[in-house]
């Protein structure tokens, strides 16, 4: 029986559903990231005709070795694209993992994006493994302590506050106030929703009510200046 594994994968622990090619969920359920326990959830539902799929999040390579050993095939979710979990009104593991698996069973959606394993690292990381020089230290994101690092740069920048995302929010701001239409913006930014993008607009808009308002009062004190010299004096 063929089957799909969606893993929402943590730093300690990750939630999976199995699920079968009609969309029945077979199993859910939480278990820790090491080989034993990924294999004691999967039971009987590995092997060559299982599919398994995690987002490319941080340390993605830890996992995916684990499934490589346990399923048929592993696919990569761009965090970004999976937009049926960035919609999901309520955001949990149970949420992620069903939704990959029931990606994954379906045919792939137009313009749906799947991250894969660049071949010559793929092969890298196998031989490692092979030679036993493959640690879970190695799996982890290459940048560390980025945030320390970012923070640096606003102190040396003399900002108070900031994150890495302000300068995605600066860049959709900057679009739509010079002139790109909220659709255009939408769409490049890949919101899923409408009201995301809006919420930059309105933040351009608030901006330039300002502006409108600081002109406005700038011109009536002129027109009240104008106003007092043309008055005729009387004694």
């Amino acid at each position: 029986m063929k089957t799909y594994f969606g893993v929402d994968y943590h730093k300690r622990f990750s939630h999976g559903t199995i699920m079968t090619e009609s969309g029945k969920i077979l199993k859910q359920g939480r278990f820790s990231n090491q080989p034993d326990s990924s294999a004691g959830f999967l039971d009987g539902y590995g092997g060559s005709e299982c599919f398994s799929v995690l987002e490319a999040t941080r340390n993605w390579t830890v996992m995916h070795d684990i499934l490589e050993d346990l399923t048929s095939d592993v696919t990569l979710a761009h965090p970004l694209k999976v937009r049926a979990i960035a919609e999901a009104k309520i955001k949990t593991d149970k949420i992620s993992s069903t939704t990959l698996a029931d990606l994954l069973r379906c045919d792939q959606p137009e313009g749906y994006s799947y991250v894969f394993v660049p071949s010559r690292r793929y092969d890298r990381i196998q031989q490692k493994r092979q030679q036993g020089k493959w640690t879970v230290l190695q799996g982890k994101c290459p940048v560390n302590n980025f945030n320390r690092q970012f923070n640096a740069i606003l102190a040396h920048a003399k900002i108070d506050k900031g994150e890495f995302h302000d300068l995605r929010r600066t860049c959709l701001t900057r679009w739509l106030s010079n002139g790109l239409s909220e659709y255009d913006v939408m769409n490049l930014a890949g919101h899923a929703k409408f009201e995301t993008t809006r919420q930059f607009y309105l933040a351009v808009r608030e901006d330039l009510l300002k502006d409108a308002r600081a002109v406005s009062a700038e011109a009536m004190n002129g027109d009240f200046v104008a106003h007092l010299l043309r008055t005729p004096f009387s004694a």
